[in-house]
């Protein structure tokens, strides 16, 4: 029913091959594009860069190892959506994390039930 090879082998090997063959300079604007969307309203900056690290890397990672469609590299692959994952994860977490810790309710919020 559900083919287990396709899965683990083929998906993250032609993403990640469709990411290799893409203009550079249009995924570093997207890459850049998505960092900043996913950046919360106050911004742990040290944090937010670690974020970008992680993503960045991931993104040089799966440009290395899949520009050859013939002899595809599954683990670069999975190194490299791994990378991105925590990036987003580290990045998102950032903003949304500081932003539910640090904001004091407000009286009219649905969080306090004043009205």
């Amino acid at each position: 029913l559900v083919d287990v090879n396709a899965l683990v082998k083929d998906w993250p090997t032609n993403l990640a091959y469709g990411v290799a063959i893409f203009p550079p300079v249009r995924e570093a604007i997207i890459l850049g594009t998505f960092w900043v969307l996913m950046l919360g309203r106050r911004v742990r900056w040290a944090w937010a860069l670690v974020g970008l690290a992680f993503l960045m890397n991931a993104w040089l990672v799966m440009r290395a190892t899949s520009e050859n469609p013939w002899k595809p590299n599954v683990m670069g692959a999975w190194l490299g959506w791994a990378g991105g994952l925590a990036g987003a994860a580290v990045t998102a977490a950032v903003g949304s994390l500081r932003d539910r810790l640090y904001d004091p309710p407000v009286a009219g919020d649905r969080v306090t039930g004043d009205s």
